[in-house]
């Protein structure tokens, strides 16, 4: 069977220089202890939005339900009367291995923990897969930096979306596996690849590993035509078999978690039946925060966001560095046959993401299934995509002395960041005329906001241009000033670091636990009464997931999958019918 040949090293091009191999991972280890020192060497936990309504009670609950039943509760007594954990996904990573981590620490320290081992190992496959499809170390290890440590995946800390976290970790190591497949048709790597399906699976986040099953088979598929093209029926044959049984051994192992869930979903969940196009497209990103990939202080996040969204509590960003390098790599698209799938990959991730904001979203909702919403979650594929091309197109330098495409794109992404200051500079009317290009005006709030914006906006264009220039700087003149290649590739890594770090240092914040889980008096008394008994709050002090913290069965809650009648009963206009609450046995 012939195999298709890792990209080596030609005659008459330039040459990588020797990188130690301890590089990568040491450098990811002092990347981890800069953002997360403050939290590692302190008793706090990680803020994250979710996490304090509902991830941390969640963990706390099923960890000692666990201890109490001495293996899987399937029923969980004290959110809105009573739901079920396996089928309603109520524990979430249940079944994944870091979930061990809650039954040897405080819960509250093993969710921030279980985050933090898994952006550095966001970067390890990332440098694995790099390797594997035959870039030098100075480029992989470049890669694994800018993805590990990419606004896109930091700022789901902020957030509290953990699932997410772990399958945008995962996402690399899977890739990795299945380059192995693709080149040598291995049963270990075709066990590996399956087992990266499961433990996606098992995170809990079905949305996100749905969507890197679908990146996956567009894998295949690529390779599959590549391979009929060549001729090559025999080994398409194989590959295809190896791939499909893996896909399946990989659904076999997350089924423990798939199936409830399906059942569930179909006929008792709120969602039962599928959901609007307008549920559908909610939480998509719109076009200023398609700009923001580029330029995150475009449309910005947090408290200066100006989008069509309510809010926004993360950054899709794979940061400016990476960016450039992707601009770059279009004027490699000839010489580089592997760049297009990844800008094929892009374009299809954002047009997903973009939502209702595009007239393919009609399509797209008439063929995924109609459970999802919130579209931008596509976007890991976009950040994992932006740095496999940023990656190839530094070792093309590295390797080749690919100038043209540097220079071409770095001058485009430099014109890019003069329109942009321009405008915010202009002020006001800039932002009217944003708006009322791309949606027919902006609301007098967007308009304040955009304005008061633009000192981000241009900081942040600032920044970027500095910090792309002494990139390239290096990448271009470092081995000249005689800078040994181990410094080089670190500070490569390190500038592409500190990019990201003005956007990541608004999404890692530690808190202590006690600030936001305390005993009042009122819960003190709930406590000791030993009677049967169910709490509803109607003062926001209370409310989300408070009661459950501390053992109290709840009549209310907040919870996606909640059963669905009990959902329709327990409106907060019937809160007022006394014999309702009587029957659900509410007493405080």
């Amino acid at each position: 069977m012939s195999k298709r040949k890792s990209p080596g090293k030609k005659k008459g091009v330039r040459a990588e220089g020797k990188v130690a191999p301890w590089l990568a991972p040491v450098l990811l280890l002092v990347c981890v202890g800069i953002l997360f020192g403050s939290f590692l060497f302190s008793s706090g936990m990680l803020f994250g939005t979710d996490t304090i309504p509902m991830g941390y009670a969640a963990r706390q609950v099923y960890t000692d339900l666990a201890k109490t039943v001495g293996g899987i509760p399937l029923w969980n007594p004290y959110l809105l009367g009573g739901i079920p954990t396996v089928d309603g996904l109520f524990g979430g990573d249940m079944f994944y291995p870091t979930t061990l981590l809650q039954f040897v620490m405080p819960v509250y320290r093993a969710l921030g923990i279980k985050l933090v081992i898994h952006i550095f190992l966001a970067g390890i496959f990332f440098y694995l897969y790099g390797r594997q499809a035959g870039l030098g170390r100075t480029a992989s290890l470049t890669g694994g930096v800018g993805y590990a440590f990419a606004p896109y995946i930091i700022s789901l800390i902020y957030a509290g979306h953990d699932g997410k976290l772990f399958v945008t970790a995962l996402l690399p190591l899977s890739f990795y596996a299945l380059e192995r497949l693709l080149r040598d048709g291995r049963v270990f790597d075709q066990m590996l690849f399956a087992l990266s399906i499961g433990l996606m699976i098992l995170t809990a986040h079905l949305q996100l590993a749905f969507f890197a099953c679908g990146a996956f088979a567009f894998r295949f598929l690529w390779e599959a035509v590549r391979l009929y093209r060549a001729g090559e029926k025999k080994r398409l044959t194989r590959t295809a078999i190896l791939f499909v049984t893996a896909a399946l051994l990989g659904g076999a192992i997350g089924a423990v978690q798939t199936y409830p869930a399906y059942v569930y979903t179909g006929e008792f969940s709120p969602r039962a039946g599928g959901v609007t196009y307008e549920f559908a497209t909610s939480w998509s990103i719109h076009w200023e925060e398609a700009v923001s990939l580029i330029i995150p202080e475009f449309g910005h996040y947090l408290s200066f966001y100006w989008g069509e969204n309510a809010f926004k509590l993360n950054c899709e960003s794979p940061g400016f560095l990476i960016m450039m390098l992707v601009v770059c790599g279009l004027f490699r698209w000839k010489k580089d046959p592997e760049l297009r799938f990844w800008y094929v990959l892009l374009a299809i991730t954002l047009i997903y993401a973009l939502g209702g904001e595009t007239p393919f979203f009609h399509i797209i909702y008439a063929v995924v299934p109609k459970f999802f919403r919130a579209p931008s979650t596509i976007l890991f594929l976009f950040s994992f995509g932006s740095c496999v091309i940023a990656a190839r197109v530094l070792d093309a330098f590295l390797k080749q002395n690919d100038r043209d495409a540097l220079v071409k794109g770095s001058i485009a992404t430099g014109a890019f960041l003069a329109v942009l200051l321009l405008g915010s500079l202009a002020g006001e009317g800039f932002w009217s005329a944003w708006g009322n290009i791309v949606r027919g005006g902006l609301t007098p709030d967007q308009l304040r906001i955009a304005v008061a914006n633009g000192p981000e906006l241009q900081k942040g264009i600032v920044i970027s241009a500095l910090l792309g220039a002494l990139f390239l700087g290096l990448l271009v003149n470092g081995p000249k000033w005689g800078i040994p290649r181990n410094a080089v590739a670190a500070g490569l890594g390190l500038l592409v670091f500190l990019n990201a770090w003005r956007t990541n240092t608004d999404f890692v914040k530690v808190v202590p636990f006690e600030q936001y889980f305390q005993k009042d008096a009122a819960i003190q008394a709930m406590q000791r009464d030993d009677s049967v008994f169910r709490a509803l709050s109607l003062i926001p002090n209370y409310q989300g997931n408070y009661f459950m913290t501390f053992d109290i069965e709840a009549a209310s809650g907040f919870f996606d999958n909640k059963v669905r009648w009990y959902d329709e009963l327990m409106q907060p206009a019937n809160w007022n019918n006394l014999a309702l609450l009587s029957m659900v046995n509410v007493k405080y």
